[in-house]
């Protein structure tokens, strides 16, 4: 990164901000790189969602049927998934990555480990992909600006 000439960022009242490299706001982690362009790190909302579904995976285990079981995943843990994501650039690989983390969880959920059968089942369940929400939302952020 290089030797940065200003620690400090000297503001109104004689306070100070202190320089830092990465920067977290919920479940969105902004790093800064050498180019000095940012990367998302997914790594907190990827966690989040895993705790929140396993939360209610262990609660309801296999007592309720599966639409209710992603009613609920839908509701509590997506929002976790996807929150803040639309201000991050965002790759491919990313969006993939966070897609993945869903194709998981329909994996344990049906107990399969064909991921045909995991894109039928979220097809006939109507279950939306992390990643088409999020290239929607930012479509709808970046208008609004």
């Amino acid at each position: 990164m290089g030797v940065k000439l200003c620690p400090y960022l000297a503001v109104f009242m004689s306070s100070c901000f202190t320089y830092v490299t990465s920067l977290r706001r919920t479940a969105c982690t902004v790093n800064e790189r050498d180019d000095d362009n940012v990367l998302c790190n997914l790594h907190y909302a990827k966690r989040n969602f895993y705790r929140s579904a396993n939360a209610i995976f262990s609660r309801i285990g296999r007592i309720c049927s599966e639409e209710v079981s992603l009613q609920l995943i839908n509701s509590k843990c997506l929002p976790m998934l996807i929150y803040g994501m639309e201000v991050c650039p965002l790759g491919k690989s990313d969006l993939r990555a966070l897609d993945f983390v869903v194709d998981r969880f329909f994996m344990k959920l049906f107990q399969t480990g064909n991921i045909e059968v995991v894109r039928l089942a979220q097809r006939m369940f109507g279950f939306v992909l992390p990643s088409f929400l999020i290239e929607k939302r930012s479509n709808t952020f970046y208008m609004v600006r």
